[in-house]
């Protein structure tokens, strides 16, 4: 039996969901396609807007049903916290990333199956030698208020990146290398590189805000327009109320195809029982579903009457940060660090608490990529082994009160982590009391989703427990590299001469092969270095109310590909909100 790997809108058996990372032969195949389709635009080839699938399914449901029979409804889904903001270019988190693609686009985007794809773009031409790409935009996109969509939205959008006053920092280095733009006409959007890049194209799938919107603002991050954006996707933003709703409205005028569904209603919602009892009494129709509630909740007769759950891996990591940038004795030591991942009981708490939906990581590199390195094992459970490389360390009980120390200091230290899920709470306790037994005292702080991201982004933590969602493109700049302490992800401070150079070398190459090297040599030395206890990639578990119709999952998601949302309908007879 295998995970339901690329997503259905069929409901997976508890059984198939048990099993893990079987079927990654497909998935390997896909992410190959998107190498090959990456490199083939990157040498020379043209991609047209004929010949995209973009209307094709719709064309088909509406020539049998007719568009009328499909139109309306409300969706009611739940979102654990706030967006961060609705700037999206300063916010980073998950919530404003799933807004931010229903109300606006980007030059280009990802299909189900990741290809990359066009959207405000209608092709693009790459230069022979690889460091200039030139993108055509289409003519027809409007933003909401009317306006058209321009290449100096683009420009201005990047420029708005590239400004460390706009706190972009989990996107600048992907335009590092970025040495000119230009804006020849309203049309043609012109980027060229100092090196070649061979994530150029991937990055483009940035959300480009208007320039006549914020141009006049006098503070980019505090302007009015950051909790009731324009943007020129297929839904408006209607109202956000903080802690309570978001609530978006079809966009009649969407320059493209436009979407079945009148309302998306985004209900606030941080407790997960509180999600799910929603769920139960139809105050909502989707949510995501904690391990247990899967696989102990979803065979009661009030859930399987009117709702159906959906399964899939996404491109997601649980993992531990260690701050090494020498505001505390105990991370700058990889034997320390190491250590700690030989602490936790990782595959005892994925079998435990998540039921096996999922699998221990080895390091941020999903187990299901082309540039994965499946020959690496992960750190094993070993206490034994902790405590030797800690006391190698020079972390010992001196004075027998049952905590390590070190030249007159303790081994005592605080991890943060971010409200939500109750399964992150018993994983940090978990951790605390297997440190305990190691003689490592372990504080707890939760913290609430904004909080946490800020006290990251400052490096104001010793540890930091949380989720990453990784880009399509395996290139991990942003998180190893040295010069991404200050402007981007290496919140810790890794810092490790080799590792520099690899991840340089990676975003060089253009040859596959070459490349899928280049990144196992860089796995080796993350493995040895542990700058993160990778903890697990966990599936992804998801109700639905069934009225609605063509729900598909994918690595991304089920909200951030297209066209995603834009294809959900419910039949008239079915529709609930007029």
């Amino acid at each position: 039996m295998t995970f339901n790997l690329h997503g259905s809108s069929s409901m997976p058996d508890k059984s198939r969901s048990r099993a893990r990372y079987s079927g990654h032969f497909l998935l390997r195949c896909l992410s190959l396609l998107l190498l090959v389709l990456m490199i083939a635009s990157l040498s020379g080839w043209s991609w047209s807007e004929k010949g995209t699938h973009v209307g094709e399914k719709f064309s088909v449901a509406e020539k049998s049903l007719g568009r009328a029979g499909m139109e309306g409804d409300t969706l009611v889904a739940a979102l654990a916290a706030d967006p961060q903001s609705l700037n999206f270019v300063s916010a980073g988190d998950v919530q404003s990333d799933i807004i931010a693609r229903l109300v606006t686009e980007s030059l280009v985007y990802h299909d189900r199956n990741l290809n990359i794809i066009p959207r405000l773009a209608r092709s693009w031409d790459i230069s022979e030698d690889r460091l200039t790409i030139t993108f055509h935009l289409k003519d027809n996109a409007r933003w909401h208020d009317g306006v058209p969509v321009t290449s100096e939205d683009v420009r201005f959008t990047f420029e708005r990146i590239m400004d460390p006053a706009s706190m972009a920092k989990d996107k600048i280095g992907m335009f590092k290398d970025v040495a000119e733009i230009s804006a020849p006409d309203p049309h043609t959007f012109k980027v060229k590189y100092r090196e070649p890049f061979s994530p150029a194209l991937s990055t483009w799938s940035i959300s480009i805000i208007p320039k006549h919107i914020y141009a006049g603002e006098p503070d980019f991050l505090k302007s009015k327009y950051n909790e009731s954006p324009i943007g020129c996707g297929p839904f408006k933003l209607a109202k956000w109320e903080r802690s309570q709703k978001i609530v978006l409205e079809s966009n009649k005028d969407y320059w493209d195809v436009k979407p079945f569904l009148d309302r998306i209603i985004f209900k606030i919602i941080p407790s997960e029982k509180v999600r799910f009892e929603a769920l139960l009494t139809g105050d909502i129709d989707y949510t995501n579903l904690p391990p247990l509630t899967f696989q102990k909740d979803t065979d009661r007769s009030e859930f399987k009457t009117r709702l159906r759950t959906l399964v899939y891996n996404p491109i997601y990591l649980w993992y531990i940060s260690w701050n090494m940038d020498g505001s505390n004795r105990f991370f700058t030591d990889r034997r320390v660090r190491r250590a700690m991942t030989h602490a936790m009981d990782r595959e005892g708490f994925l079998k435990n608490i998540y039921f096996g939906l999922g699998c221990v990581a080895t390091t941020d590199f999903q187990p299901d990529t082309w540039a994965n390195d499946e020959t690496l094992k992960a750190h094993a459970y070993n206490p034994a082994k902790a405590k030797k490389l800690l006391e190698e360390a020079g972390w010992r009980d001196t004075n027998g009160n049952g905590i390590r120390d070190k030249d007159g200091q303790e081994f005592e230290f605080t991890m943060i982590f971010p409200a939500g899920p109750e399964t992150s709470e018993q994983m940090a306790a978990l951790f605390k009391e297997s440190l305990d037994r190691l003689g490592v005292k372990m504080n707890l702080t939760k913290l609430e989703w904004s909080t946490f991201q800020e006290r990251k982004r400052n490096h104001l933590f010793e540890a930091a427990m949380s989720g990453l969602r990784k880009d399509i493109d395996p290139d991990p700049y942003e998180l190893y590299h040295s010069s991404q302490y200050l402007n981007g992800q290496n919140y810790g401070g890794y810092a490790n001469p080799e590792a520099d150079k690899l991840l340089l070398e990676g975003r060089r190459e253009f040859d596959l092969e070459k490349r899928k090297e280049i990144y196992r040599r860089l796995q080796k030395i993350l493995h040895e270095d542990q700058p993160y206890t990778y903890l697990f990639h966990p599936a992804a578990c998801l109700a639905m109310d069934k009225r609605f119709r063509d729900i598909e999952t994918s690595p991304k998601g089920i909200w951030q590909f297209y066209p995603g949302v834009i294809a959900w309908w419910v039949p008239a007879g079915e529709q609930k909100y007029k």
